[in-house]
């Protein structure tokens, strides 16, 4: 599924860019040589994301500015410490808004991997904010794109 929604990423500069038929988007993920049932899960996926299905009522009204953010303990898990630290530094530079930020970790739950992988994560959140258009100041586009070298390390805090 990430390698459908990074193709997306990579070929639409944004989601208004991708065809509106839904059989034609499809075909043409299949043209690239995805799987049927990874291009069902990707475009099922972005569908939630569009429509906001996934955010609990509670999260529908977004937060109040400035409000901090604690993380439960299944989020703790299945972000790990580097999708908490990647939660907050797009926070800090303005890629995301509280509203956005609960987006991404509803969307991020969804795997229940624990802990998901970092790489990955960064792909939930450049589709997130693909899916949202948000224009990106480099620095983050940098840091969505950076492929982790060492998958035992720890990052350090950023908190």
């Amino acid at each position: 599924m990430f390698d459908v929604l990074v193709y997306l990423f990579e070929n639409y500069a944004g989601p208004n860019e991708a065809p509106k038929d839904p059989d034609e988007l499809r075909a043409r993920l299949a043209d690239a040589g995805f799987e049927g049932d990874e291009i069902d899960e990707a475009l099922s996926w972005l569908d939630t994301l569009r429509n906001g299905e996934a955010l609990s009522p509670s999260w529908r009204i977004p937060p109040a500015g400035g409000s901090v953010r604690i993380f439960t303990e299944e989020e703790r898990q299945v972000l790990g410490t580097a999708g908490q630290n990647l939660v907050y530094f797009l926070q800090r530079h303005g890629a995301i808004d509280e509203a956005l930020r609960e987006t991404l970790i509803d969307r991020a739950l969804e795997f229940g991997a624990t802990p998901l992988d970092p790489d990955d994560f960064k792909v939930l959140a450049l589709m997130v904010l693909w899916q949202h258009e948000r224009e990106l100041d480099p620095l983050v586009v940098d840091e969505l794109l950076r492929v982790e070298d060492d998958e035992d390390a720890e990052p350090p805090r950023l908190h």
